[in-house]
């Protein structure tokens, strides 16, 4: 059943004046990537895929499931944006964040 979220056919998402459909997992080259942001708002799907997609956010978001890098001032980090379900934690408001994406 998992083999739904590999297909952009079965989540859309809507905004106010556009809608587009997203796969959540992708095949790059032998591994799997996963695109998944804290539920979209707007999006529709089916009962399966919706019960998948909450089982995923539950996994995500269990400590156990996580490994949470502190980054000093002026380290940086440098990943796969496909192959790593990544997040952030607050900023300091008074902190001045750089953030760079490259694509290569």
């Amino acid at each position: 059943m998992a083999i739904l979220l590999f297909n952009n056919e079965y989540l859309s998402h809507f905004s106010s004046d556009k809608s587009f459909q997203k796969r959540i997992f992708s095949r790059i080259e032998d591994k799997v990537g996963i695109s998944f942001a804290p539920l979209l708002n707007n999006f529709k799907c089916t009962e399966a895929v919706y019960s998948m997609l909450m089982d995923i956010n539950i996994f995500i978001h269990q400590k156990e499931n996580q490994y949470r890098l502190h980054l000093r001032e002026n380290q940086c980090i440098v990943f796969s944006n496909y192959l790593y379900l990544h997040s952030r934690t607050k900023f300091p408001k008074d902190s001045q964040r750089t953030l760079f994406r490259f694509w290569f």
